[in-house]
C-alpha cells in the first residue's frame, strides 16, 4: 500500500472515530475507496437483525447519487460476503463459475466487483461494495487491503454510532422518566401544601372561634368573684379560683397554638424596637411576682448596673419571660427562681437574659429536646400541665430577633434558662 494511501486512509479514520455526525464521513469513504480502486460505483449497505438490507451511501465516481441502488447490486454477491464474511474479489462477475448463473449477475452485466464484509466485534453490520461494469479485471488483490482496512473503519464507527444513538435514546427516556417523577412529585407536593395550607387555616379558625368564647366566660368569672352581682360563699370562691384559673390555662394553650401555627406559615409578627431593659426587666418582675406561688419559693431580681437598651419586641419577650417563669414555678418545690441580666464579656453586641431556679433540673440529654414542639420532659403529672409548645415557641421568638436561646442544667440542680438579645 502506497505511503499516500495509508496516509489517507488513516486520515479518514480518525475523522470517522471522532465524529458523531457519521453520514457525510461515511459517504467521503466511499468516495475515496472509489478513488483509491478505480471503481465507477460504491455503496454501503446496512443488514437489519432480520436480515434485510438497507443502502445507507449509493454514489457514483462523479459523486452523484445512484437512483433505486437495491437494483443495480447484485443480492446474490452481498448475501455471499456477509454469510462467509470473507472479502470478494471478482475480476469477471459474468463469466465467473460461481455466479456467471446468477440472475443479477447476468442482467446487470457485471464485470469487475470487490464487496467486503463490515466486521465489528464478531457481528457482521453489512458490507461495502465497488464495481466497475465497463471492463474486467480493473482490481486486483491489491486493492483489497485498503478497501478491507476502510471496511473494518467504517464498521467502527458506525457501531459507536449506534451506541451512541442507543445511549443518546436512553439519556431522552430516563430523563422523560425522570421530568415525570419530578411532575408527579411536584404535583404530589402542592398536593401537600395546599392541604397542610387548610389544615392549618382551620386549625386557626378553630383556635380563634375557642378564645372568643373563653374571653366572655373569664369575664364573667371574673365578675362573680369580685362579688357584683351577690355575696359569694367562701367555697364558691375557691371553685371560681379554680375556673378562673384553668380558663387562663386554656387560653394561654391556645394562644401557643396559634403561635405555633403562625410560625408555620411565616405568620409569627415581631416587631422590633428600642427597649430600656433594666425598666422592662423590672416590670416584669413587678407583674409576676403578683401571681400565685408556691411556700418556700422566692422571685428574685438580679440586674446588673448599667443595662444597655436593647432592640426588641417587648410584647415577644414578656411571653417569653412569663413562659420561663411559669416553667421554673411548675417545676421548683423549695428555693428560688430568679429572673436575671447582665452584659457578655464574650459578645459585646449582647446581653444576657434568664430565669434560673432551684428545681428539679434537666438530663444533659434533654437540654436540646426541651425546645422542639409537643416535647415534653418530666413524669406524667408534668405532661398534663400543656401540649410542650411553650419552649418551641420561646425558640422561635428569640431567633427571629437575632438571639439564641439554652438551656444549662443538671438533674437535682435546677435550670438555668438563658437568652441573648442585641444592644440597640
Amino acid at each position: 500500500m502506497e505511503i499516500e494511501t495509508l496516509e489517507k486512509l488513516l486520515k479518514i479514520g480518525i475523522q470517522l472515530s471522532e465524529n458523531r455526525s457519521l453520514e457525510p464521513l461515511l459517504r467521503q469513504a466511499i468516495s475515496l475507496a472509489l478513488d483509491f480502486v478505480h471503481a465507477e460505483r460504491g455503496y454501503l449497505v446496512w443488514l437489519h437483525d432480520d436480515g434485510s438490507i438497507t443502502f445507507k451511501i449509493q454514489i457514483d465516481w462523479q459523486g452523484n447519487d445512484i437512483e433505486m441502488p437495491d437494483e443495480q447490486v447484485s443480492h446474490t454477491i452481498l448475501h455471499d460476503v456477509i454469510e462467509k464474511r470473507e472479502p470478494l474479489l471478482l475480476q469477471d462477475a459474468i463469466g465467473d463459475p460461481n455466479f456467471q448463473h446468477s440472475d443479477s449477475v447476468i442482467a446487470l452485466k457485471l464485470r469487475s466487483v470487490m464487496c467486503v464484509p463490515l466486521v465489528s466485534k464478531s457481528d457482521v453490520l453489512g458490507a461495502l461494495y465497488v464495481e466497475n461494469r465497463s471492463a474486467k479485471n480493473v482490481f486486483t488483490h491489491a486493492d483489497l487491503q485498503p478497501l478491507e482496512f476502510l471496511a473494518s473503519q467504517v464498521a467502527i464507527a458506525i457501531e459507536n454510532a449506534i451506541l451512541n444513538d442507543e445511549l443518546e435514546l436512553r439519556v431522552i427516556s430516563r430523563t422523560a422518566e425522570l421530568e415525570q417523577a419530578l411532575k408527579q412529585i411536584k404535583t404530589s407536593l402542592d398536593d401537600a401544601v395546599e392541604l397542610d395550607r387548610m389544615r392549618t387555616a382551620f386549625f386557626a379558625m378553630v383556635a380563634h372561634d375557642i378564645r372568643s368564647p373563653l374571653a366572655t366566660i373569664l369575664f364573667a368569672l371574673s365578675l362573680l368573684k369580685d362579688d357584683v352581682w351577690d355575696e359569694i360563699q367562701e367555697d364558691q370562691q375557691s371553685w371560681l379560683a379554680t375556673a378562673i384559673e384553668m380558663t387562663n390555662h386554656v387560653d394561654q394553650l391556645t394562644r401557643d397554638f396559634l403561635d405555633l401555627l403562625g410560625a408555620q406559615i411565616g405568620e409569627l409578627v415581631v416587631t422590633p424596637e428600642r427597649v430600656d431593659l433594666e425598666a422592662f426587666l423590672l416590670h416584669q418582675f413587678q407583674i409576676n411576682r403578683s401571681v400565685p406561688w408556691p411556700e418556700g419559693v422566692r422571685f428574685v431580681l438580679d440586674l446588673a448596673p448599667n443595662l444597655p437598651d436593647v432592640l426588641c419586641d417587648p410584647i415577644r419577650i414578656q411571653q417569653v419571660i412569663t413562659n420561663l417563669i411559669s416553667n421554673a414555678i411548675k417545676n421548683t418545690e423549695q428555693g428560688s427562681v430568679t429572673l436575671y441580666a447582665h452584659c457578655l464579656e464574650s459578645d459585646c453586641n449582647s446581653v444576657l437574659i434568664g430565669v434560673c431556679d432551684t428545681g428539679i433540673g434537666i438530663a444533659e440529654e434533654d437540654h436540646e429536646r426541651v425546645f422542639n414542639r409537643f416535647e415534653q420532659i418530666g413524669g406524667a403529672e408534668k405532661k398534663k400541665a400543656g401540649l410542650g409548645l411553650g419552649l418551641s415557641i420561646c425558640m422561635e421568638l428569640i431567633l427571629r430577633q437575632n438571639g439564641k436561646i439554652w438551656v444549662e442544667s443538671e438533674p437535682g440542680q435546677g435550670a438555668d434558662f438563658k437568652f441573648t438579645l442585641p444592644i440597640a
